[in-house]
Parts: C-alpha cells; structure tokens; sequence
C-alpha cells in the first residue's frame, strides 16, 4: 500500500507532534521532511557534524505478505515510521527478523486486541517493546 505524503504527515503529527527530527524504533534519526527521500543528506543540529540521510517511510509491521485476507489489516495499528535503510534490513521476514545484528520479534497487540483491533508490534531479544505503540501503551481507536 502507497501511503501519500499528506497521509505520512498526519501520521507523523499524531506519533511525534512537531519535532522535526526523531528516533525511528530501532534508534536511527529520521527528518519529518524526509519522507520517502532517501537522497538528500543534512546535518541534524546537536549532531557530529556529519551529512547524513534522514529518510523514511512509513512500513508495515507485520509484512503485508503474512496476511492471508485483506480484512485481517488493521492498518493504522500495523505501521510503524522506520528509516528506510531498516525497512531495507527488516525485509519482508516474518515473525522474527534482525536490523543491525540486533533480533526482534512481530507480535500481536495485546493493548490492540483489548479495543477488538488487529494490530502488531516489535519487541526486542529481551521482550521489550520498541514501537511507538508498545512505548505509548497506545493503540490507535479511530
């Protein structure tokens, strides 16, 4: 699914607010105006002076190949804003797959499957929660 650049800035104003730099849930900076550009390179302020490219994308947890019907997306609880060199590395690999040698784990929601929603979330080798929603104890409703 092609996500559009007006929708991909909702969805970062509703995750981040107006921060213009964050981290990704693997730990990699991403600039909100970086969308979907993975060219451009810049200096995030307060870093080692380095150009480097922020760019992202808005990725499916759980990979849109693990599904077998349509109706089992939840879509808004299955995205999750990666760097686009760790969408890369993540792959299409289901249920358990690695980004910078480091393991995680596709798990079903547990604060979604509360609300009736199906949504997934990373946990770490530790069981840890990494993406927003599991950070947040918060699963999208609406």
């Amino acid at each position: 699914m092609e996500i559009d650049r007006d929708t991909a800035m909702i969805f970062w104003k509703k995750t981040y607010g107006n921060k213009k730099y964050v981290m990704d849930c693997f730990g990699s900076w991403i600039y909100k105006e970086d969308y979907e550009d993975y060219e451009t390179t810049r200096i995030r302020p307060g870093s080692d002076k380095l150009a480097k490219a922020y760019g992202w994308d808005i990725n499916y947890i759980r990979p849109e190949s693990a599904f077998k019907e349509e109706t089992d997306i939840d879509l808004k609880n299955n995205f999750e804003p990666m760097h686009f060199l760790n969408i890369q590395e993540k792959g299409e690999s289901y249920p358990d797959f690695a980004v910078a040698s480091n393991t995680y784990t596709i798990i079903r929601c547990d604060m979604c499957s509360a609300y009736g929603r199906k949504g997934y979330g990373i946990s770490d080798s530790a069981g840890k929660r990494i993406d927003i929603k599991g950070k947040r104890r918060k699963c999208y409703t609406q």
